[in-house]
């Protein structure tokens, strides 16, 4: 990826319709709706595209250890939002995902997959329990499902694009590394702003 279009790719993230948070206020549980959702919101568009990234930095199978992590938990989160279950801090852990996450990228060194895996799980429940609260009328199942497609499709563009920017040497490893500055960055002024 060429620096150019990491700006361009990072702009239209930040400009993107709806880029307010994706959380309750809608009335809808049909696949389609469900799968829609995490593009909703920059706070799950970001923190899903950043566990592809994340992901990238392990080989092997191992590479597949953070989005089962999240996908996993997300919908442990969803069931609890809809089984009334009172989580507390909602917005705030989501908004120090990203600061988490972005933080990862930015850093030189991989983390320990263990505590990689788990901290995204922590932060992952977070995120399907506000999923959940989204979940209304008698569709339960297809919103569940569209959001977990949808999930697994943003960790796999992440992922893959951050492999094939990777082959494009140094400046590319530079605009990765920006990416993660640039969504921390955003979870600052989710968390603060």
């Amino acid at each position: 990826m060429r620096p150019h279009s990491a700006r361009r790719l990072a702009i239209g993230l930040l400009l993107l319709p709806g880029a307010a948070l994706a959380h309750p206020g809608h009335e809808a549980s049909t696949f389609v709706h469900g799968f829609t959702h995490p593009f909703g919101g920059i706070d799950h568009l970001l923190a899903m595209l950043a566990v592809g990234i994340l992901a990238s930095r392990f080989e092997g199978s191992v590479r597949a250890a953070l989005p089962i992590a999240f996908i996993a938990s997300m919908s442990i989160g969803a069931v609890l939002a809809t089984s009334g279950f009172a989580l507390a801090s909602v917005e705030l852990v989501i908004a120090l995902s990203l600061i988490a996450f972005g933080a990862a990228i930015v850093s030189t060194h991989a983390p320990p997959v263990m505590i990689a895996t788990v901290a995204v799980a922590a932060f992952a429940l977070f995120h399907g329990y506000a999923h959940g609260t989204e979940m209304a009328g008698t569709s339960l199942l297809a919103f569940g499902t569209g959001f977990v497609l949808s999930t697994a499709l943003l960790h796999g563009a992440g992922l893959w694009l951050t492999l094939r920017a990777r082959e494009l040497g140094r400046r590319a490893q530079t605009a990765i590394h920006v990416s993660g500055g640039v969504i921390a960055g955003i979870g600052v002024v989710l968390t603060f702003g």
